[in-house]
C-alpha cells in the first residue's frame, strides 16, 4: 500500500488559486482511493492573511470554510494566524474547524496551557500506519500582545517526542508541521533524526524534490499557491519521496474553468460599511497640505499612541480616499498591510542618532523594493515627519534644536522594527505595540471622528 500526503503552505490567502488546487486535490484524492491506497491532506500555516478582502471581511472565516470544503486533515499555524487575529477571533475560527491544528510552542499566558483550538501533536491511524504530526511556529516575542507565550522550539520538540517515545503504541511515522522556515528545519533534522519528514513553511523556500538530512525528508513549496507539494509513503519498499506540482502545471490537468472571484466578493463586503464622508479627496502622493493622505495619517497615529511627534514612509500608501463617502474597501485597498502602529520613547540624545540613521539611507530607500514584515506594497518610498525637521544643517523640534537629555515620544508602525534598515529603531525605541489593530483600523477610527457621516 502507498499513502500519500499532500501539503500546502504560506498561502496568504491568495484565493485567485484557490478554486484550481481544490479541483485538482478531490480529482487526485479520488484516484488514490480508487487503487486502494491512502491520502492526508495538510497546512503549513500563514494560510490566512487578512491583505485579501474577503479574509479581512470574514475576518478569515472564508480561509476555514475552504478549508473544511477540502477536508483539510491537519494543519499548523502560522506567524500571520496568530498575530494577525485576536484570541477570541482564533478561537472562533478554529470552533468551526473539521480539521485539527497541532501547534506545540504557543501557550495561553493566563492558563499556561495550549490554547483550546490546539493539539501539541495529532496521531493519526491510516490502514494500520500511525503518524504524529507536530506543530511549530516561528517565535515571535510579539506574541504576548496577543496573550500567549512562545517557547522554544528545540525544547518543546524534544518533549513532544519524548511523550510520543514514551507511548503504549509505536509509531510508524513522525512529521513535523514547522513554520519556522529552511535554516531552522535543517538544524531540526540534524538534532533529532528520528523525525521522518519535515513539512516547511516561513521562509517561502521551494524543494521541488525534497531534501534529505540523514535520513529524514525536508519537503516545502514555495508560497502564495504557486505549488503544491506531495509525499509519497510506500511501505513495501520502505521508500519515503518528495514532488510538486506548478500552479500551471495543475490548470493544465484541471482545465481553465470559470473561478469564484473571491476578491471581488470580498470587496462587495466591505464597500457595504460606511464609515467617513469627505468633503474632499485624500491623495496618496501629496505630503502636505489638508488633502495629503499621509498627514492625516500622521495626525492619526499620534493620537493613538499620545505622541509629540510621528513618522511614515510613503510606500504605505497605494490608493487615494475620493472625496465623498468611505468605506472600509477604500482604507483597505490604500492601507491593505497587516501592520500595527507603534510608539518610540526615547532620550534626544538616541533620537538624533536615529533620524541621522535614517537621513543617509533616504536616496536609497525612496525607490527601493521591500517585501515581508507585514508590508504589502512595492516599493519603501520616503519618510515624512510631523513635528520633526531637518533645515539642512541639523534636526528641528518644533524649529528648536533636540534637547538630548529630554525624552521624547514618536508614532510609527512596527514595520520599520522588523526591517534591518534601522538597527538604531530597534535597538534604542523601547517600542510598543498598540494591538490588534492595523493602521487602517486606526485610520477609520480617526476619520469617522473627523469626518463623520452625514445625517
Amino acid at each position: 500500500m502507498k499513502f500519500y500526503i499532500i501539503h500546502t503552505n504560506d498561502l496568504h490567502s491568495h484565493l485567485e488559486h484557490w478554486d484550481s488546487i481544490a479541483h485538482y486535490v478531490n480529482l487526485h484524492r479520488q484516484e488514490i482511493l480508487q487503487r486502494g491506497d491512502q491520502l492526508l491532506l495538510c497546512d503549513v500555516g500563514d494560510a490566512m492573511d487578512t491583505v485579501h478582502p474577503l479574509v479581512e471581511a470574514t475576518q478569515g472565516q472564508v480561509v476555514v470554510d475552504l478549508f473544511n470544503d477540502l477536508s483539510y486533515d491537519v494543519v499548523t499555524i502560522g506567524n500571520n494566524e496568530g498575530l494577525n487575529f485576536t484570541k477570541n477571533q482564533l478561537e472562533a475560527l478554529y470552533a468551526k474547524a473539521n480539521f485539527s491544528v497541532t501547534c506545540a510552542n504557543l501557550i495561553d499566558q493566563k492558563s499556561g496551557d495550549l490554547p483550546h483550538w490546539a493539539y501539541a501533536f495529532v496521531v493519526k491511524e491510516i490502514a494500520g500506519l500511525r503518524m504524529a504530526f507536530i506543530g511549530l511556529t516561528a517565535p515571535y516575542a510579539s506574541y504576548r500582545l496577543n496573550g500567549y507565550q512562545v517557547l522554544d522550539v528545540y525544547d518543546c520538540l524534544e518533549t513532544q517526542l519524548k511523550l510520543l517515545d514514551s507511548g503504549n503504541e509505536p509509531l510508524d511515522f513522525i512529521i513535523l508541521l514547522s513554520h519556522l522556515g529552511l535554516q531552522e528545519d535543517r538544524i531540526m533534522a540534524e538534532r533529532f533524526p528520528q523525525l521522518d519528514v519535515i513539512l516547511g513553511a516561513h521562509s517561502h523556500h521551494y524543494l521541488p524534490n525534497g531534501e534529505m538530512i540523514g535520513d529524514t525528508l525536508l519537503a516545502a513549496c514555495g508560497r502564495f499557491g504557486e505549488f503544491v507539494g506531495q509525499i509519497e509513503f510506500d511501505s513495501k519498499a520502505k521508500t519515503i519521496q518528495a514532488s510538486t506540482l506548478s500552479i500551471e502545471q495543475i490548470q493544465e490537468l484541471v482545465g481553465m474553468e470559470q473561478w469564484e472571484d473571491y476578491e471581488q466578493k470580498g470587496r462587495d463586503l466591505l464597500s457595504q460599511e460606511m464609515i467617513a464622508e469627505l468633503p474632499f479627496s485624500l491623495y496618496s502622493q501629496h505630503t502636505e497640505g489638508n488633502q495629503s493622505f499621509i498627514q492625516h495619517a500622521l495626525t492619526a497615529i499620534k493620537q493613538k499612541a499620545d505622541a509629540q511627534f510621528a513618522f511614515l514612509s510613503t510606500g504605505l500608501f497605494l490608493a487615494d480616499l475620493p472625496a465623498g463617502k468611505i468605506s472600509l474597501n477604500h482604507l483597505h485597498e490604500a492601507l491593505p498591510h497587516p501592520i500595527h502602529v507603534s510608539s518610540l520613547t526615547m532620550k534626544g540624545s538616541r533620537m538624533h542618532e536615529m533620524l541621522e540613521e535614517m537621513r543617509m539611507q533616504e536616496e536609497d530607500l525612496e525607490y527601493k523594493l521591500v517585501a515581508g514584515s507585514g508590508f504589502r506594497g512595492k516599493i519603501f518610498g520616503r519618510f515624512i515627519f510631523a513635528g520633526l525637521i531637518f533645515d539642512g544643517e541639523e534636526w528641528l523640534v518644533e524649529d528648536k534644536p533636540i534637547e538630548l537629555d529630554q525624552q521624547y515620544r514618536i508614532a510609527c508602525i512596527d514595520h520599520y522594527a522588523f526591517v534591518p534598515f534601522f538597527p538604531k529603531l530597534r535597538d534604542y525605541g523601547n517600542i510598543q505595540l498598540y494591538f490588534p489593530d492595523f493602521i487602517r483600523h486606526v485610520m477609520a477610527e480617526y476619520l469617522k471622528k473627523k469626518f463623520p457621516l452625514k445625517g
